[in-house]
């Protein structure tokens, strides 16, 4: 099975987190990876892609980043996307024990980075789809991970081929394993 990885976010924690990704993603010849990532470290962006190069090896299908190019090309849709959302407010946050306004809400979402992680998911899946018809291919699966997400088991996928019945003793399972553990088994917590 031919398997396409979105790899997505700033580079804060790679370093810490790679081993993770090519022990239990790249762990067949068929994973290709596409990046599309944000450097906001010290390093230069060479140093980066060798790096990158180095560690993802024959995965790496493409390694776009996230420049002052894309950043001022988004800008204006953001803002088109932030004014047209209907942010309730104020929302009463929780953690600090006080009202937030609609503004402190669209602070977050244009200057944080919820909303340019999508942008990053976008240009990871058009170098993909270019990849595919150059090819003339198509993947059998796509995942998205982050740089800050530790992959803790390899990637199995067996679980496609499942018929409804593997399904329904899964479940079965599942619910099982919640009622022996003294928790909730209704249906908010089992899939249905």
């Amino acid at each position: 099975m031919k398997t396409a990885v979105f790899f997505t976010g700033a580079l804060r924690t790679i370093k810490k987190t790679m081993r993770y990704i090519k022990q239990n993603v790249l762990i067949h010849p068929d994973v290709h990876v596409y990046a599309c990532l944000q450097n906001l470290s010290e390093e230069t962006t060479d140093y980066w892609n060798d790096w990158l190069q180095s560690m993802l090896g024959v995965h790496s299908i493409s390694i776009i980043w996230i420049d002052q190019k894309i950043i001022s090309q988004w800008e204006p849709h953001r803002e088109h996307l932030l004014d047209s959302m209907g942010i309730p407010a104020p929302i009463f946050y929780e953690e600090e024990k006080r009202y937030v306004t609609e503004e402190e809400v669209k602070h977050y979402l244009r200057t944080f980075g919820p909303m340019i992680e999508y942008v990053q998911l976008q240009h990871a899946y058009l170098a993909m789809c270019n990849y595919e018809q150059l090819l003339g291919f198509q993947y059998d699966q796509v995942i998205r991970t982050r740089t800050d997400t530790v992959i803790a088991k390899p990637m199995d996928f067996h679980w496609l081929n499942w018929s409804d019945a593997d399904v329904e003793r899964r479940m079965n399972m599942i619910q099982h394993k919640l009622v022996e553990e003294g928790m909730d088994s209704g249906s908010k917590n089992i899939f249905s």
